[in-house]
Protein backbone atom coordinates (compact mmCIF):
# COMPACT_ATOMS: atom_id res chain seq x y z
CA UNK A 1 0.00 0.00 0.00
CA UNK A 2 1.15 3.35 -0.86
CA UNK A 3 -0.46 5.48 1.77
CA UNK A 4 -0.37 3.91 5.21
CA UNK A 5 -3.13 3.83 7.29
CA UNK A 6 -4.56 3.03 10.95
CA UNK A 7 -8.14 3.19 12.40
CA UNK A 8 -8.90 4.38 14.99
CA UNK A 9 -12.89 3.65 15.68
CA UNK A 10 -14.91 4.90 12.70
CA UNK A 11 -11.74 7.36 11.48
CA UNK A 12 -9.10 5.78 9.29
CA UNK A 13 -5.97 7.72 8.92
CA UNK A 14 -4.08 7.85 6.30
CA UNK A 15 -0.59 9.40 5.79
CA UNK A 16 1.08 10.34 2.16
CA UNK A 17 4.23 9.80 1.18
CA UNK A 18 6.64 13.15 1.34
CA UNK A 19 5.42 14.05 -2.08
CA UNK A 20 1.55 13.95 -3.15
CA UNK A 21 2.44 14.16 -6.67
CA UNK A 22 1.11 12.36 -10.25
CA UNK A 23 3.56 9.83 -9.60
CA UNK A 24 1.09 8.15 -6.90
CA UNK A 25 -2.40 9.37 -7.84
CA UNK A 26 -3.39 6.72 -9.32
CA UNK A 27 -2.05 4.42 -6.89
CA UNK A 28 -3.72 6.58 -4.02
CA UNK A 29 -6.97 6.52 -6.15
CA UNK A 30 -7.34 2.90 -6.13
CA UNK A 31 -6.66 2.52 -2.67
CA UNK A 32 -8.96 5.47 -1.32
CA UNK A 33 -11.56 3.84 -3.84
CA UNK A 34 -11.33 0.69 -1.87
CA UNK A 35 -11.93 2.28 1.54
CA UNK A 36 -14.80 4.35 0.46
CA UNK A 37 -15.84 0.96 -0.89
CA UNK A 38 -15.56 -0.70 2.36
CA UNK A 39 -17.73 1.79 3.66
CA UNK A 40 -15.01 3.83 5.71
CA UNK A 41 -16.32 7.03 4.81
CA UNK A 42 -14.56 9.34 7.27
CA UNK A 43 -10.80 9.51 6.70
CA UNK A 44 -8.09 11.77 8.09
CA UNK A 45 -5.39 12.85 5.74
CA UNK A 46 -1.73 12.93 8.23
CA UNK A 47 0.20 15.74 5.72
CA UNK A 48 2.58 16.68 8.46
CA UNK A 49 4.99 14.60 6.05
CA UNK A 50 4.33 16.27 2.80
CA UNK A 51 6.80 18.62 1.71
CA UNK A 52 5.38 18.97 -2.01
CA UNK A 53 1.90 18.61 -3.20
CA UNK A 54 0.83 19.07 -7.08
CA UNK A 55 -2.12 19.71 -9.04
CA UNK A 56 -2.92 15.60 -9.32
CA UNK A 57 -2.41 15.05 -5.27
CA UNK A 58 -4.78 18.33 -4.95
CA UNK A 59 -6.78 16.21 -7.28
CA UNK A 60 -6.93 13.17 -5.00
CA UNK A 61 -8.10 14.93 -1.99
CA UNK A 62 -10.55 16.24 -3.50
CA UNK A 63 -11.61 13.75 -4.96
CA UNK A 64 -11.94 12.00 -1.98
CA UNK A 65 -13.92 14.93 -0.46
CA UNK A 66 -16.42 14.58 -2.90
CA UNK A 67 -17.01 10.71 -2.88
CA UNK A 68 -17.40 10.62 1.13
CA UNK A 69 -19.26 13.27 1.27
CA UNK A 70 -21.85 12.10 -1.47
CA UNK A 71 -22.14 8.72 0.84
CA UNK A 72 -22.60 10.92 4.34
CA UNK A 73 -19.28 10.94 5.43
CA UNK A 74 -15.82 13.10 5.68
CA UNK A 75 -12.38 13.95 5.07
CA UNK A 76 -10.16 15.95 7.25
CA UNK A 77 -6.50 17.62 6.48
CA UNK A 78 -4.48 17.81 9.20
CA UNK A 79 -0.83 18.42 10.14
CA UNK A 80 0.06 20.71 6.59
CA UNK A 81 3.28 22.05 6.49
CA UNK A 82 3.30 25.59 5.43
CA UNK A 83 4.10 24.93 1.83
CA UNK A 84 0.95 22.73 1.84
CA UNK A 85 -0.86 24.85 3.44
CA UNK A 86 0.13 27.74 1.48
CA UNK A 87 -1.67 25.58 -1.56
CA UNK A 88 -4.66 25.09 -0.33
CA UNK A 89 -4.95 28.72 0.51
CA UNK A 90 -4.26 29.87 -2.75
CA UNK A 91 -6.25 27.44 -4.78
CA UNK A 92 -9.24 28.66 -2.52
CA UNK A 93 -9.76 24.62 -0.68
CA UNK A 94 -9.48 25.73 2.91
CA UNK A 95 -13.37 26.50 2.72
CA UNK A 96 -13.79 23.05 1.74
CA UNK A 97 -11.46 20.82 3.99
CA UNK A 98 -11.44 20.68 7.44
CA UNK A 99 -8.18 21.11 8.51
CA UNK A 100 -5.97 20.95 11.88
CA UNK A 101 -2.81 20.84 13.48
CA UNK A 102 -3.40 17.89 15.41
CA UNK A 103 -4.45 13.80 14.64
CA UNK A 104 -6.67 13.96 18.04
CA UNK A 105 -8.72 16.74 17.26
CA UNK A 106 -9.58 15.71 13.72
CA UNK A 107 -10.64 12.19 14.81
CA UNK A 108 -12.71 13.74 17.53
CA UNK A 109 -14.50 15.77 14.75
CA UNK A 110 -14.55 13.11 12.00
CA UNK A 111 -16.44 10.85 14.76
CA UNK A 112 -19.25 13.21 14.86
CA UNK A 113 -20.15 12.71 11.19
Amino acid sequence: MLLKRRAVGSVEILTFPTRADASIATEARTELQGLIDEGRLRLAFDLSGVGFVDSSGLSVLVTALKKTRSAGGDVALVGLTDSVRSLIELTRLQSAFSMFDDLDTAVAELAKV
